[in-house]
């Protein structure tokens, strides 16, 4: 890890879909650290080929991740305000959340009822 990157852990709270915009494949991800003090930070994927916004495939809400991020300021438009946005690079899942998985359309036929039930 260099200098100008950063790590948060904490468990996943929101997870943006996969958005295009002006040529750019972007998630992001919000990440709370949880304790006496909380903190939330989301972070953002982005990029032209949608390698890093692609990281975050397979990430649910509730999984523990640590997130590997830099941190990049920008002057705004009209010379005022400063915008400040924390980068996302690497996602590593450390503990998968116990929610139930929902059923996929190509696990194969349901299972077949049992006509001898009561009811």
């Amino acid at each position: 890890m260099s200098t100008n990157e950063y790590q948060f852990t904490g468990t996943v709270i929101e997870l943006s879909p996969l958005t295009e915009d002006r040529g750019y494949h972007q998630r992001s991800i919000v990440v709370g650290s949880g304790g006496r003090y909380p903190q939330q930070l989301q972070i953002r994927f982005s990029d032209k080929s949608g390698d890093t916004a692609a990281k975050l495939d397979g990430v649910n809400v509730g999984d523990k991740v640590t997130i590997t991020f830099d941190v990049s300021s920008r002057k705004g438009t009209s010379g005022d305000k400063w915008f400040t946005n924390a980068n996302g690079w690497e996602c590593e899942i450390h503990r998968r959340s116990q929610s139930t998985p929902r059923p996929r359309h190509d696990d194969g036929p349901p299972p077949p009822l049992d006509s001898d039930l009561p009811f």
